[in-house]
């Protein structure tokens, strides 16, 4: 009977921390918003580095047909500028058109004799064309501390190499006579 009669011995209290969950989910929230934020933020840099590279892969191909016409380096990186300008004012382009018109973007013209090492010595007839410091203002992000989005573009151009051995050419298109 004893056995009956014995009172069990009280089970301990766990202690359960309350607002933890609250805690965490809200830290969780604040990350994923920054993350969402950041993606916002990156399609409109992404979209002007793609129509600056757009723009200057055109210099590099204007500035030798100008050289050779004219053997004048100055001539040729007058006329890229003008091509780098022609292309910024172009449709869909208005953020670039207005850094390139506000003379925020710095923009730089190589010659080099080679091709492979690049070496600048102002000589054609291999032209590097740089665009740097072009910076979209960022929106969303700037509640996490990034302001802006430092956008750069590069393109080399000059003439093809020889070709010393042709192998299994095939014509990819035949046409007719007349």
């Amino acid at each position: 009977n004893s056995y009956k009669n014995r009172t069990l011995p009280a089970q301990p209290t766990r202690h359960q921390p309350r607002g933890i969950a609250l805690t965490l989910v809200s830290a969780g929230l604040v990350a994923i918003l920054a993350i969402i934020f950041l993606a916002l933020d990156a399609s409109n840099p992404i979209s002007n580095k793609t129509r600056l590279h757009n723009t200057v892969d055109a210099e590099p191909l204007s500035a030798p047909k100008f050289y050779y016409g004219r053997a004048d380096i100055a001539v040729a990186n007058a006329a890229a500028m003008a091509i780098f300008g022609l292309n910024a004012d172009g449709a869909g382009t208005q953020e670039l058109n207005q850094a390139f018109d506000a003379s925020e973007i710095s923009v730089v013209i190589q010659w080099s004799e080679t091709l492979d090492p690049f070496v600048s010595t102002g000589i054609g007839p291999n032209v590097r064309f740089i665009a740097s410091n072009f910076e979209v203002d960022a929106t969303l992000s700037a509640v996490i501390g990034v302001s802006d989005f430092d956008i750069r573009a590069s393109a080399v151009a000059g003439p093809s190499p020889s070709i010393h051995i042709a192998c299994n050419i095939a014509p990819m298109v035949v046409c007719a006579a007349d």
